[in-house]
């Protein structure tokens, strides 16, 4: 099969993302949750970031309550667009002080004080497409594979997607860092990266 563009590919994937009825993406949503809780990644870390979910990414937030009930560290991505730069802020509640960003209106923490990389045990990342040799499609701001790019980040990389979003091949750059595991509906994949 001939490489699809990375453009071409994130119009197809939404497409079928906005195709799903909201009880399919909130039963999916669960069950990849459920499957996380289980894994050893999620069991043997302290500190874990994961993300507040856009419209037709999975929804985690079931799996950061889970996080604070097994008194694990939350962190949340906040952007930086000044900067063109990610960072990781700790929570304490999903009442914490969030703001709406006035760019792609994302919720995020609106405090700027960055937790250090090298503390993350887990990140729990969204990604718009997938496929199941370790590659992410994101948005296209690059701000994952920053992040991912750290010198101090030792966290291991686990993705989160609905099967929908698993397409056989994605196109790659020097700049894209593969995930190390990913957690659809259906499957649990290890990549060893």
């Amino acid at each position: 099969m001939a490489l699809t563009s990375k453009q071409t590919l994130r119009k197809e994937i939404s497409e079928r993302l906005f195709s799903m009825p909201d009880s399919d993406l909130k039963k999916k949503s669960d069950a990849i949750c459920k499957k996380i809780v289980e894994t050893r990644e999620f069991k043997n870390s302290d500190v874990v970031m994961l993300y507040l979910p856009m419209p037709y990414e999975v929804d985690i937030e079931p799996l950061i309550e889970s996080c604070w009930q097994s008194s694990k560290r939350v962190l949340l991505p906040r952007i930086l667009w000044q900067q063109k730069k990610m960072i990781a802020v700790e929570i304490d509640s999903l009442g914490a002080e969030l703001e709406i960003s006035r760019i792609k209106n994302l919720k995020q923490p609106a405090s700027k004080e960055a937790a250090s990389e090298k503390e993350i045990d887990l990140i729990v990342t969204p990604g718009l497409g997938f496929d199941m040799k370790g590659n992410r499609l994101g948005r296209g701001g690059g701000y994952y594979d920053k992040f991912f790019g750290c010198k101090k980040l030792r966290a291991i990389k686990l993705a989160v997607a609905f099967d929908e979003q698993i397409v056989d091949e994605i196109p790659t750059q020097e700049h894209d860092l593969k995930i190390d595991c990913i957690v659809t509906d259906k499957v649990m994949e290890h990549f060893g990266n």
